[in-house]
């Protein structure tokens, strides 16, 4: 059910982006293989399709990971557009304080040859500063760690 936002509503924003040593399709691949989540981004510690990909690439997943000490398990729609290299997502039927939630990954070449500028945005709704706070808390630590998976698992593979 769909909440509605009240004078106290707060938005948040976040972007945080890292380099990664692979090609931006091969980070995109790995975006887009929920079974490897747990295994390079250490705030999650469970990742399913709950409804797979279907002609409009929008798919339906569940998630379990850890956010500000807790643990949490949600669902998100996540759209993969192969031809641009982003996936995008939304929060499906969020709980207050969180109104919404959504953003995207997006893959882009790097500066130097072989390597992908991964950029994660996400954007939200609370009911109040306080749970603004909370989240804005979460999505920094988590996004900092996620993408710092990501380019550890990456340059493992190069060493392998």
């Amino acid at each position: 059910m769909k909440q509605l936002e009240s004078q106290d509503a707060v938005r948040g924003r976040e972007k945080h982006t890292i380099v990664v040593a692979a090609t931006p399709e091969a980070a995109y691949a790995l975006c887009c293989d929920l079974a490897l989540w747990p295994q390079f981004m250490p705030a999650v510690t469970d990742a399913t399709v709950v409804v797979p990909r279907g002609p409009d690439s929008i798919e339906e997943i569940e998630l379990t990971a850890e956010a500000n000490d807790a643990v949490h398990t949600w669902r998100s729609a996540r759209r993969l557009d192969d031809s641009k290299l982003s996936v995008t997502f939304a929060r499906l039927d969020p709980v207050a304080p969180l109104l919404r939630m959504n953003g995207a990954w997006e893959f882009t070449p790097g500066d130097s040859e072989g390597t992908a500028l991964v950029t994660l945005r996400h954007r939200f709704v609370a009911t109040n500063a306080g749970a603004a706070d909370f989240f804005t808390r979460a999505i920094r630590s988590n996004a900092t760690r996620d993408l710092s998976g990501m380019r550890d698992w990456f340059a493992e593979a190069r060493r392998e």
